[in-house]
């Protein structure tokens, strides 16, 4: 059940994972969805979509907000609270840069841990001071982080620091859930 009365922010909302999960839980009763993406709509199946809800009466906001800073993040959290109190946070952004670790750089860590780990520790911080309606906030997180995997140490590096921010915020008696992907056919790999 998602509350007709609240937003839920969608950060790589435009990705197939993240149009998957806005029309499930559109599906859910939810009727306020603000999509986050760095570059907006670029493909017909995306605006078919965005069409397609608004003609069922869903609001839908595209925001291109930066998560990966804290004004980014506050200026995010503010519009979505304009649309309606934000009852979820989804963090589904992804950048792979894959190598074996002795070929990685500094630079291939940072592109993969600016979306997951900046960005799940600002929305962290300014949901705690701007969400009090919140009810579920959710990281998308991989088996790469537990298992491993070839080529992929940034990338289970990132997503592991994710989910120890999300066991704090239920240390905390707050909202937090991190689900662990496989890969995915059809909407891509996770």
């Amino acid at each position: 059940y998602m509350n007709p009365e609240k937003s839920y922010v969608l950060i790589g909302g435009l990705g197939g994972f993240g149009l998957e999960l806005a029309n499930w839980i559109i599906a859910r009763g939810a009727k306020f969805i603000v999509l986050v993406s760095r570059s907006g709509i670029r493909t017909g199946y995306q605006s078919l979509c965005v069409r397609r809800w608004r003609e069922n009466g869903v609001k839908i906001f595209i925001s291109t907000a930066d998560v990966t800073t804290v004004s980014g993040t506050e200026r995010l959290i503010q519009e979505s609270n304009r649309l309606a109190p934000v009852g979820g946070i989804f963090n589904l952004a992804a950048v792979l840069c894959d190598a074996l670790i002795e070929n990685l750089t500094e630079a291939d860590f940072k592109t993969v841990i600016l979306p997951k780990v900046d960005g799940t520790r600002n929305l962290d911080a300014v949901s705690r001071k701007s969400c009090p309606s919140l009810d579920y906030f959710v990281v998308f997180s991989s088996v790469s982080c537990g298992r491993g995997n070839a080529g992929q140490t940034n990338y289970g590096f990132a997503n592991s620091a994710m989910e120890r921010m999300i066991e704090q915020r239920q240390a905390n008696g707050l909202p937090g859930l991190a689900i662990q992907w496989g890969a995915i056919g059809d909407v891509g790999l996770i």
